[in-house]
């Protein structure tokens, strides 16, 4: 932002002779002296500003996102323990039946083992 006001400053050297020369040479040095010197430095420095702005915000969506995967693989892991322990279950229930009736299970009362 300091080089805004250099430039302001830079700028505002010439002005005295731009007042002297009439509305056409101060318009002229407005337009093409202090606004472009000065308006360039200003919007360079907005323009930094938002950059950073961005980068913070990636930075956090980065590690949403890497919470979100591990958050998703502890899930998958217990999904698949839940699983395993839910065969195991039928299987023992099956096994009871089998035991206490002599019988083996009826028809679509096993379930396929998983691969």
């Amino acid at each position: 932002m300091w080089c805004a006001y250099v430039f302001a400053a830079i700028a505002l050297v010439s002005l005295p002779s731009a007042i002297q020369s009439g509305v056409s040479a101060l318009v002229a040095w407005l337009a093409q002296t202090f606004l472009q010197l000065v308006l360039l430095s200003v919007i360079m420095v907005g323009q930094k500003v938002a950059a950073a702005a961005s980068d913070k915000q990636a930075l956090q969506t980065y590690k949403d996102a890497e919470a979100l995967l591990k958050l998703q693989d502890e899930m998958r892991k217990l999904i698949e323990i839940n699983n395993a322990l839910t065969e195991a279950i039928h299987r023992a229930v099956l096994e009871m039946r089998t035991s206490a009736t002599g019988q083996p299970p009826a028809t679509g009362e096993s379930r396929p083992q998983p691969k």
